[in-house]
């Protein structure tokens, strides 16, 4: 249904309403929203459910319902509100700048593909732009998609063959075009590691979630025992199969409910990446997305 559809003398906010749960009447499990205006939260609403099916994909009797406090597979967004905030407060505190060569990070990212594109000549900045000429992806975690050198289903691995063995598409540059890929961020992750001495989850907790009080924004929840599955909402029934159409090497086939979904950060960097991973919740992201508005400053905290 069209939001021009909807009838005419309902509010703004009961057509909003009215549109997603039209959409769940249709067959989409469930929605969360916030809307917030000048620093003030105008309207904090869940629709639907986190969980619909048991794990013979069957329809349970009392899908279980959404709530405030639900968590959700941030899939990408973790580019925005894991990565790009541990590298802005990076180059905020001086101890990174995006002109410089990313082999000034990482020693090891040295070398030339046979068409003399070489590793030396890409800088931070080109990562962040997706300019550096990576694949969009590379399914570094299953045999039949890769040459035996770049399939890896553990992190370390999967670090040393981005550092010292991919090769590029294309040329950097910039008066390229940028081509979105996950290999730059997942190398961006790794060069946030590589300053820090953290892992890409710790750094973002130590500085800057927990300033803001975050309780719900991590990376693999459930190696914390304060969460179980039942807090999470579901992404896909069948696991990484696509209904069965898909195998690899230790694939999952369960509903997936506080394991992140995207198949290169739970196989091959152990659930934690800079381009995939993090959890959050709704009161959370509420707090995530004012920092970027405001300009790093959420109330009296300035980052």
């Amino acid at each position: 249904m069209e939001l021009t559809n909807l009838k005419s003398n309902i509010s703004n906010e009961n057509m909003i309403d009215e549109f997603i749960k039209n959409e769940i009447r249709q067959g989409f499990p469930g929605a969360a929203l916030v809307v917030i205006q000048h620093g003030k939260i105008l309207k904090q609403t869940v629709y639907g459910y986190k969980l619909k099916y048991d794990k013979n994909v069957t329809i349970i009797k009392q899908p279980r319902l959404l709530t405030l406090d639900t968590m959700f597979d941030l899939a990408s967004l973790t580019k925005m509100y894991a990565t790009n905030y541990a590298f802005m407060h990076l180059v905020g505190q001086g101890a990174l700048k995006i002109d410089d060569p990313i082999k000034k990070y990482i020693p090891q990212y040295c070398g030339c593909n046979p068409k003399n594109e070489c590793r030396e000549t890409r800088l931070i900045k080109d990562l962040v732009t997706h300019t550096a000429g990576y694949a969009s992806s590379i399914h570094f975690y299953n045999p039949a998609k890769v040459p035996s050198e770049l399939f890896s289903q553990d992190k370390h691995k999967t670090e040393e063959i981005i550092e010292t063995k991919l090769g590029f598409q294309r040329s950097r540059g910039d008066h390229q075009l940028s081509v979105y890929s996950d290999i730059d961020y997942i190398l961006l992750g790794f060069v946030i590691e590589h300053i820090s001495g953290m892992t890409i989850g710790q750094y973002v907790m130590i500085n800057i979630y927990e300033s803001l009080s975050l309780k719900h924004t991590l990376f693999n929840p459930l190696h914390n025992s304060h969460y179980a599955k039942s807090d999470f909402a579901a992404t896909e029934l069948n696991g990484n199969t696509r209904n069965h159409t898909i195998n690899f090497p230790n694939i999952r086939r369960h509903a997936l409910q506080g394991e992140v979904h995207d198949e290169k950060s739970f196989y091959s960097m152990n659930g934690s990446s800079g381009h995939a991973g993090l959890f959050s919740n709704l009161n959370d992201m509420s707090i995530l997305i004012q920092i970027m508005l405001n300009k790093d400053t959420y109330e009296n905290i300035k980052f």
